[in-house]
Protein backbone atom coordinates (compact mmCIF):
# COMPACT_ATOMS: atom_id res chain seq x y z
CA UNK A 1 0.00 0.00 0.00
CA UNK A 2 1.29 3.40 -0.93
CA UNK A 3 1.55 5.75 2.11
CA UNK A 4 1.18 8.80 -0.17
CA UNK A 5 -2.17 7.54 -1.38
CA UNK A 6 -3.71 7.98 2.09
CA UNK A 7 -2.59 11.60 2.32
CA UNK A 8 -4.07 12.36 -1.07
CA UNK A 9 -7.56 11.05 -0.28
CA UNK A 10 -9.90 13.91 0.54
CA UNK A 11 -13.43 13.33 1.77
CA UNK A 12 -15.67 16.31 1.14
CA UNK A 13 -18.76 16.19 3.33
CA UNK A 14 -19.98 19.53 2.02
CA UNK A 15 -20.20 22.96 3.52
CA UNK A 16 -23.82 22.60 4.63
CA UNK A 17 -23.15 19.29 6.36
CA UNK A 18 -20.23 20.83 8.24
CA UNK A 19 -22.34 23.85 9.14
CA UNK A 20 -25.22 21.62 10.27
CA UNK A 21 -22.85 19.51 12.37
CA UNK A 22 -21.53 22.58 14.23
CA UNK A 23 -24.95 24.22 14.40
CA UNK A 24 -26.77 21.23 15.84
CA UNK A 25 -23.91 20.38 18.20
CA UNK A 26 -24.17 23.97 19.39
CA UNK A 27 -27.92 23.67 19.86
CA UNK A 28 -27.58 20.46 21.83
CA UNK A 29 -24.87 21.91 24.07
CA UNK A 30 -26.89 25.12 24.51
CA UNK A 31 -29.96 23.06 25.41
CA UNK A 32 -27.99 21.03 27.95
CA UNK A 33 -26.45 24.16 29.48
CA UNK A 34 -29.83 25.90 29.60
CA UNK A 35 -31.33 22.84 31.26
CA UNK A 36 -28.60 22.90 33.91
CA UNK A 37 -29.13 26.62 34.45
CA UNK A 38 -32.86 26.06 34.92
CA UNK A 39 -32.18 23.22 37.36
CA UNK A 40 -29.84 25.49 39.31
CA UNK A 41 -32.44 28.27 39.36
CA UNK A 42 -35.05 25.85 40.65
CA UNK A 43 -32.65 24.70 43.36
CA UNK A 44 -31.92 28.31 44.33
CA UNK A 45 -35.65 29.08 44.48
CA UNK A 46 -36.18 26.07 46.71
CA UNK A 47 -33.38 27.11 49.05
CA UNK A 48 -34.68 30.69 49.16
CA UNK A 49 -38.14 29.41 50.16
CA UNK A 50 -36.59 27.26 52.89
CA UNK A 51 -34.49 30.17 54.17
CA UNK A 52 -37.54 32.46 54.21
CA UNK A 53 -39.49 29.82 56.13
CA UNK A 54 -36.66 29.44 58.61
CA UNK A 55 -36.43 33.22 58.98
CA UNK A 56 -40.18 33.47 59.67
CA UNK A 57 -39.83 30.75 62.29
CA UNK A 58 -36.91 32.52 63.92
CA UNK A 59 -38.81 35.83 63.95
CA UNK A 60 -41.71 34.12 65.72
CA UNK A 61 -39.30 32.57 68.21
CA UNK A 62 -37.75 35.99 68.77
CA UNK A 63 -41.14 37.50 69.57
CA UNK A 64 -41.85 34.70 72.03
CA UNK A 65 -38.49 35.17 73.74
CA UNK A 66 -38.91 38.95 73.83
CA UNK A 67 -42.36 38.56 75.42
CA UNK A 68 -40.97 36.16 78.03
CA UNK A 69 -38.13 38.55 78.74
CA UNK A 70 -40.57 41.43 79.18
CA UNK A 71 -42.68 39.31 81.55
CA UNK A 72 -39.59 38.33 83.53
CA UNK A 73 -38.54 41.97 83.75
CA UNK A 74 -42.00 42.94 85.05
CA UNK A 75 -41.91 40.14 87.64
CA UNK A 76 -38.45 41.22 88.70
CA UNK A 77 -39.57 44.83 89.09
CA UNK A 78 -42.60 43.71 91.08
CA UNK A 79 -40.44 41.62 93.42
CA UNK A 80 -38.06 44.56 93.92
CA UNK A 81 -40.95 46.95 94.66
CA UNK A 82 -42.51 44.53 97.14
CA UNK A 83 -39.17 44.10 98.87
CA UNK A 84 -38.78 47.88 99.16
CA UNK A 85 -42.27 48.21 100.65
CA UNK A 86 -41.51 45.61 103.30
CA UNK A 87 -38.47 47.50 104.52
Amino acid sequence: MNPHLLTEINIDIGGFTTFADFFFDGLIVDWIVQSRINDSLNNVDSVVKKVKGTLRGLQQELLIVQNRLAESYKKRQKIIEEYKKER
